[in-house]
């Protein structure tokens, strides 16, 4: 038996999607960036703890 999960959607994130879908960018091009974001980010974060 399928059950099924009703999930609530940001609505700003599911407006990036659709805009980056316009834009022509692929889903593994969304991938990388917020994986290369998210890797900046904790760089920034281990440079602010020092």
């Amino acid at each position: 038996m399928i059950e099924r999960v009703h999930v609530k959607h940001d609505h700003e994130w599911v407006n990036l999607m659709r805009e980056a879908k316009e834009l022509g960018l692929s889903v593994e091009e969304v991938r990388q960036f917020l994986q290369k974001e998210r890797e900046e980010v904790i760089k920034q974060g281990d440079v602010q703890k020092d």
